[in-house]
């Protein structure tokens, strides 16, 4: 666990496609993200900016992707638990 917020966490990937590879997830399960109460998308957002500022001390790297997979046909590997890599 990288860092853990009021309702939602950081942690690495366990199959990383790249180096600094992690993901930010709420800790209750939900299936999309309209689910997401306001207090979790402000969390979630928070923690992508701290691991953002992490990857950037730590890797310095020329770019980033952030993004999630929403349902299994679009690669989601997690069925109903929204989180962003």
């Amino acid at each position: 666990m990288l860092h853990r917020g009021p309702t939602a966490f950081a942690i690495l990937n366990r199959f990383p496609y790249s180096n600094g590879h992690l993901m930010v997830t709420p800790y209750r399960h939900c299936g999309n993200i309209d689910e997401l109460s306001e207090e979790e998308v402000m969390d979630i957002h928070r923690l992508l900016v701290l691991s953002r500022q992490a990857l950037a001390a730590a890797y310095r790297p020329d770019g980033y992707n952030i993004g999630l997979n929403l349902g299994h046909s679009a690669g989601a590997g997690v069925p109903d638990h929204v989180h962003y890599h």
